[in-house]
């Protein structure tokens, strides 16, 4: 070998390194070398993308004289090399991503908290006005306050809405409208066999007091109506502002505003039917008592169940039954909210809850298309004394009052005039895809698209994969990938929900977060970041790769995208709607892996193709965790601990199992990107296990408890009597 202290190039890049390395000869103590085999000579070493150095070749092997000496040979420094995966590239590969996140991170939390400026008393008549929805809240939580079942209160508040029913028939008759306004009371008492939390229930009631309004503008006599439903009682202990006098306050608005619609256009097609039900926080008693007894129920087309589960809004369509239901909100609602995803985990029986959509819906135990909206955020205040009227954010009431005004006049419209496609609807079939876009719009798509749709991104996937040629991994190469996609969703569960166990075990106190939902995410997120690009980080590290940096991140990618699409495929066979956003990364990381082709494995290709293609799953996926993980965390927290020894781990446990589900699928397309570089990988396991480690010692030091997260206490009485009754 040539004197490696005259090097082709500029001096200043020469670096003495270790006699290990050698190309086209064996390099010995002295400096010298020995022939090398022909196959050794062949290959044609690139920088390891993990950061070793790299000898620049031969070209072939001609360039090998007689004697067995090569060329000089020129080694370089990392920081010289221009290949993929140095610590420059890793360090900005952090960066972009970090940035890239926290972006849509603050996207979504801006619109999270954003509700429009609340409609005044003074409000032109033609419009919804919150002012006017909050005065009816103001005397039903305010002045009555609690109305549970065969209370005083109960009774209160119905002779109060009756009241302001009848006060809308004088309107009506009053003007020149040409309006039919009627108003019903039923008492009424029956009984129903449900379900209820996976326990077969018969729920008896008796002497229930529903309120109902029917308003039938003219010509639209004969035509199936739009039911408007909630309920007007509250919970034990409650005095129920959000649930669910405000849906009251909306519902009485949007009948105002419809007797006072002055244009023939703003007025529905069809006549609408508000039930204003005396018992839904008995198992929705009152609204079966409606369904099965009331003699306006057959005339019902279609209906919007409004709901609440906490006070600080944010109304989401989280139930739909019917293709035409969704896309009939998404189109009409001004700012659109919902997610079939919600509906998904209903149907499980994993949470312990349910509205009168159950009651109405064809998929339970009515007859009728329609939709369920309810409030999420704020469950650690719902059904306690501290859903009162001042945690009720100024704007909630108006966007769900636009919205819900919206598809009912949308609902109207479907039954009057696309009442043959309304007819031919499969209600029973689930599968339907709805979902929302930052509040901006919906995009739907009906079961029997879904079935297909889903399944293109596998059939794509393999089709790709053998016909590559290589360029996007061999087949061989796929098999760990995939196996380091599913073991990075099982770090990703495991490593915040054992951490969540530690904690508890250790400080004897479960659900240290109840009252501040912000430690939670301290607590849990960081720990499932980690876990999540564990399994890669230990694989760099124990085998080496003989791929450089972008035929590395490509094939990480699109091993991503094999699990995504298997993902989508089985949950599309099952008829799961959600299996949408699995879909959606699918296709995204197809998408990058075949750009980073195309670019010829450049390292700029490579960055904007991973993160441009991953943007919009990524920000669907953190609208999904910052709108569901919170309310599940609130939901779960509920449910508080169970009985020692093992019961107090179990709420900590499934908070942090769903969170890591929801952060790996949040991180599906950047994992690969930031693991290429094993010290910064490393790095960002350290660190992000050390900020939850700190935080879960943090709130070993708080009480669970505060003023607006109050504890729960549940009494039963039993009460036991002979067949007699």
């Amino acid at each position: 070998m040539g004197d490696t202290g005259s090097p082709r190039g500029s001096p200043s890049a020469v670096k003495k390194r270790s006699p290990r390395v050698a190309v086209g000869g064996r390099v010995d103590s002295e400096g010298g070398s020995t022939p090398t085999s022909a196959r050794d000579q062949s290959l044609r070493h690139r920088r390891n993308f993990r950061g070793d150095s790299v000898a620049i070749p031969p070209a072939n092997a001609a360039e090998v004289d007689a004697a067995g000496s090569a060329p000089d040979i020129q080694i370089l420094t990392p920081s010289r090399v221009s290949d993929f995966g140095t610590r420059e590239h890793g360090r900005a590969a952090l960066a972009t991503t970090v940035a890239m996140y926290l972006i849509l991170a603050i996207v979504v939390g801006w619109v999270v908290q954003w509700a429009p400026a609340p409609g005044g008393i003074d409000a032109p008549i033609s419009q919804f006005s919150e002012g006017r929805a909050m005065e009816h809240v103001r005397v039903l939580a305010g002045q009555i306050g609690q109305r549970q079942v065969s209370t005083r209160g109960l009774g209160r508040a119905k002779e109060y809405l009756h009241h302001q029913l009848l006060a809308l028939q004088r309107r009506a008759a009053a003007s020149p409208g040409g309006v039919l306004v009627e108003v019903d009371v039923q008492d009424v008492s029956g009984a129903v066999n449900m379900d209820f939390c996976q326990e077969a229930i018969t729920n008896v009631y008796h002497n229930l007091t529903n309120l109902v309004l029917r308003i039938t503008p003219a010509g639209t006599e004969g035509h199936p109506a739009v039911l408007l439903s909630s309920h007007y009682d509250s919970t034990i202990g409650s005095t129920g502002a959000s649930d669910a006098a405000s849906m009251v306050g909306i519902m009485v608005e949007i009948a105002r505003m419809v007797i006072d619609s002055e244009s023939d256009a703003a007025r529905p097609f069809t006549p609408l039917i508000f039930l204003f039900n005396g018992g839904e926080e008995t198992l929705s008693q009152a609204a079966h008592g409606f369904a099965a007894h009331h003699p306006w129920a057959a005339s019902i087309g279609a209906f919007i169940n409004l709901e609440s589960g906490g006070p600080h809004g944010l109304d989401v369509m989280f139930q739909s039954t019917g293709d035409w239901t969704s896309k009939a909100y998404a189109k009409a609602a001004v700012h659109p909210r919902g997610n079939v995803m919600a509906q998904d985990i209903f149907l499980t029986g994993l949470i312990p809850a349910d509205t009168d959509f159950r009651m109405f819906s064809e998929q339970h135990y009515g007859s009728l298309p329609g939709i369920d909206i309810a409030f999420l955020l704020g469950a650690h205040q719902y059904h306690t004394v501290q859903d009162v009227i001042r945690n009720i954010p100024p704007g909630t009431l108006q966007v769900m009052g636009e919205n819900a005004a919206a598809a009912l006049h949308e609902f109207s419209y479907e039954l009057r005039f696309n009442k043959a496609q309304v007819d031919a609807t499969d209600n029973l079939r689930r599968g339907q895809v709805y979902y929302d876009v930052l509040s901006m719009f919906m995009i739907t798509y009906p079961a029997a698209t879904a079935a297909w749709l889903h399944k293109a991104p596998l059939m794509q996937a393999v089709a790709v994969l053998l016909t590559s040629r290589g360029r996007l991994g061999s087949l061989p190469a796929m098999v760990p990938e995939t196996l380091l996609c599913g073991a990075s969703l099982i770090g990703a569960c495991l490593a915040p929900s054992l951490l969540g166990i530690a904690r508890v075990l250790l400080c004897g106190t479960p659900l240290a977060w109840f009252g501040r939902w912000w430690l939670a995410f301290w607590i849990y997120v960081p720990a499932a970041i980690a876990g999540a690009i564990a399994p890669r980080m230990l694989f760099n590290a124990c085998i080496p790769s003989m791929i450089d940096g972008p035929t590395a991140v490509r094939t990480g990618e699109f091993g991503s995208a094999l699990v995504a699409a298997a993902i989508s495929w089985l949950a599309s066979s099952y008829d799961i709607g959600s299996g949408y956003i699995f879909f959606l990364w699918a296709s995204a990381l197809l998408l990058s892996s075949a750009f980073s082709v195309v670019m010829h494995d450049n390292w700029e290709g490579q960055l904007v193709a991973t993160l441009g293609f991953s943007a919009f799953p990524a920000l669907l996926s953190l609208q999904i965790g910052c709108v569901w993980l919170i309310h599940v965390w609130q939901k779960i927290s509920m449910g508080g601990a169970l009985d020692s020894p093992l019961g107090i781990i179990v709420s900590d446990y499934a908070a942090g199992l769903l969170t890591g589900a929801v952060t790996w699928l949040s991180l599906l397309g950047a994992v690969p990107l930031l693991t290429m570089h094993r010290p910064t990988s490393r790095r960002i396991f350290l660190g992000c296990t050390a900020v939850s480690v700190a935080a879960a010692l943090l709130s070993s030091g708080y009480t669970p408890y505060t003023d607006l997260a109050p504890k729960r206490a549940l009494m039963q009485h039993f009460h036991v009597h002979d067949h007699l009754g």
